[in-house]
């Protein structure tokens, strides 16, 4: 280690450090001294790629590639150190190679950091969530831009860009986990915080093309599992059991052995440490199996669990943990996605953290009593295909005898998904509008096949693919023209089919694009004259415009209120619903971001604004735009009636009223 407690006690012992807090009358020092991280800058080299370099600069440690990018496995490296945390990590690319920029990781405080930082530490880990927005405060670009946002995932790194993050208060950090969460590490303050006094831990993991949330339980909680695990499962080996556990804290005698190696006996022997070690400890369990993903429609404090498949970047699998005793009643309108298909519904637990005696006990119950208990008809559980066929054809025997596939039907569709998927997934870049080229005729008829059966037995079947990280960004190819072929062929094939299906049995529904209603009226008014009337009465009676701000909230898991899941961003909270009542805050006409919302018609500038049918689609999305243009009020980019150029008028406005 880096750190010894000889060198401990050279670090307290100096002066003239810089202290920028206080927890409890414990003060932590700013910096550790330069010879630290001298120290820390040598071993990350030397155990690193030679082409990379490491090196301290004042009160910085910086990390240059060799022109490539660093691996994934120096990296792991470079950020693994026992040393106390640096308030300025900057990283330096040759061209950008982390493609949605830095990706920061929660961490937790190693059994030498609370040797160390004694109560102190233990005060810093209760860091509550309001104080979330201010833990990662200034990202400054090397073109003299500063970024103040409640993350950095976004922030693109092009070439010659200079990072600087500053972090509040420093911590002592090592994260004894699996391999499975040791990827793109960086060391992040924000490691639990405290709900209705209880306090959550957890651990994040983010790279590139896949990220992962864990929740944490406490190790009796784990060893139950295990135990369960290992009587359902008695010939499987134990590192497929705890494959998907993360350990934050080991004892000294493993701390340098692979999770994947460990004894069955090596596991007990933890289970007692850890029991007997003072402190809580945690374990996170990261989820594989999709089920609902709107329950922060109906509980309000919850982790979210998501792991995506490491190998084709398309299966996502998720897992909403909640707590009960924060359920919002008003926000109980039902969950809408998919259901487990590995395991029959009785027989699939979601865990439920309860408060029992002002103890916090984890309560299983199954998908049918979650669904129950919302007031929920379990009797039309609602799939999502995409969870199903992957390029991997043994997914498709879990389904094909209630969907009525053959296992190479079940392949098919898998190939022609994963083709489709592909072109999305981003490592081949969007400059490719090979879409159209898929096969979506053989596609299309034979997800019609599937619909058809399910349909027959009474159930409904919901075929969606969200791209939630990219529709506010309005990611298309770069290439105009192949994105309106793109654009043209899909609406295209939607209005054919939309025309073709029984709209009692099928519905189809585009996402965030509320100007497609325009789109068929215009379809309607050349071909079907006389039933565009109706459609545009329809249209107008049911609002179809974005209801972003007005029949739409979003509420992340610190309580923030957005206009709609795609407005996370600090410039667009509405309010805090733990600082304020949400029917205070939802009905305060004065409230700046609300106002602009519901008014956003009478604010479009530019083509929106002098578009006929603004008053229908309220002018498309207006995050993609403010996204795209930098200006809330600008055109939707993916709007097939406004793409045909470029605007010709500043779009600098930002949040600016025409």
């Amino acid at each position: 280690m880096l750190l010894s407690k000889n060198r401990m006690e050279d670090y307290t012992s100096l002066k003239g450090l810089q202290i920028i807090t206080s927890l409890d009358k414990h003060e932590l020092p700013l910096m550790p001294p330069k010879e630290i991280l001298d120290d820390a800058a040598d071993e990350a080299e030397r155990k690193t790629d030679p082409t990379i370099k490491v090196t301290t600069r004042e009160d910085k440690i910086v990390v240059e590639d060799n022109g490539n990018g660093i691996p994934r496995s120096s990296l792991n490296l470079i950020f693994d150190w026992d040393l106390a945390a640096y308030t300025k990590f900057v990283y330096k690319p040759s061209r950008g190679c982390f493609g949605y920029g830095l990706k920061v990781v929660a961490v937790y405080l190693s059994s030498l950091s609370r040797e160390y930082l004694g109560k102190a530490g233990d005060e810093y880990l209760r860091i509550r969530s309001r104080d979330y927005d201010f833990l990662i405060s200034n990202v400054r670009y090397s073109d003299g831009r500063v970024k103040n946002d409640r993350s950095i995932n976004d922030a693109p790194l092009r070439q010659g860009t200079l990072i600087e993050v500053k972090f509040p208060v420093p911590i002592l950090s090592t994260l004894s986990i699996s391999n499975f969460l040791a990827n793109y590490v960086l060391i992040n303050p924000w490691i639990s915080f405290e709900i209705n006094g209880v306090t959550y831990a957890r651990v994040s993991r983010y790279n590139v093309n896949k990220r992962a949330y864990a929740h944490y339980y406490t190790f009796d909680e784990f060893a139950e599992f295990i135990t369960r695990a290992r009587e359902q499962h008695p010939k499987a080996l134990l590192k497929e059991i705890i494959s998907d556990f993360a350990f934050t804290t080991l004892p000294k005698e493993f701390s340098s052995a692979k999770l994947e190696g460990l004894s069955f006996d090596d596991i007990s022997s933890i289970y007692k440490y850890m029991r007997n070690s003072e402190g809580d400890s945690f374990i996170g369990y990261i989820g594989k199996r999709p089920i609902a993903r709107r329950f922060l429609q109906i509980f309000g404090n919850y982790e979210k669990l998501k792991y995506s498949h490491g190998r084709h970047y398309l299966s996502t699998y998720e897992i909403w943990c909640f707590h009960s005793h924060d359920i919002p009643n008003a926000f109980v309108t039902g969950i809408n996605n998919t259901l487990p298909y590995r395991s029959p519904l009785e027989h699939f637990y979601l865990y439920i953290t309860e408060k029992e005696n002002s103890k916090i006990r984890l309560k299983g119950l199954t998908l049918n009593e979650i669904l129950k208990r919302c007031g929920i008809n379990n009797d039309e559980p609602v799939l999502t295909l995409f969870h199903i066929f992957t390029p991997k054809p043994k997914y498709g025997s879990y389904v094909k005898a209630s969907i009525g596939l053959s296992r190479e039907e079940c392949e098919i569709i898998g190939d022609l998904i994963y083709k489709t998927c592909r072109w999305y997934s981003g490592h081949k870049g969007y400059e490719n509008a090979s879409l159209v080229k898929c096969d979506r005729e053989r596609l299309l008829s034979t997800l019609m096949k599937i619909v058809s059966n399910y349909y027959s037995k009474g159930y409904r079947l919901t075929l969606r693919h969200v791209f939630y990280k990219a529709a506010p960004y309005g990611l298309y190819p770069f290439n105009k023209r192949g994105y309106r072929i793109v654009c043209e062929t899909l609406l295209e094939v939607l209005y054919k089919r939309a025309c073709e299906l029984d709209p009692e049995k099928i519905e189809i529904l585009t996402v965030d694009a509320p100007q497609d209603g325009i789109y068929v009226l215009n379809r309607l008014k050349e071909e079907k004259p006389h039933e565009f009337e109706n459609a545009l009465k329809l249209l107008q009676s049911t609002g179809g415009s974005c209801n972003a701000g007005d029949r739409i909230a979003n509420i992340d898991p610190f309580g923030n209120i957005y206009v709609c899941q795609f407005a996370q961003l600090p410039e667009l909270r509405v309010g805090n619903i733990r600082q304020r009542n949400f029917s205070d805050l939802w009905n305060d006409n004065a409230n700046p971001i609300l106002s602009l919302f519901r008014n956003k018609t009478k604010n479009l500038m530019g083509k929106c604004g002098k578009c006929p049918y603004k008053q229908l689609c309220g002018g498309g999305c207006r995050i993609r735009a403010y996204f795209h243009y930098n200006n809330l009020w600008l055109d939707d980019p993916l709007c097939s009636l406004t793409m045909k150029r470029e605007p010709d008028y500043d779009s600098r406005a930002g949040f600016g009223v025409a």
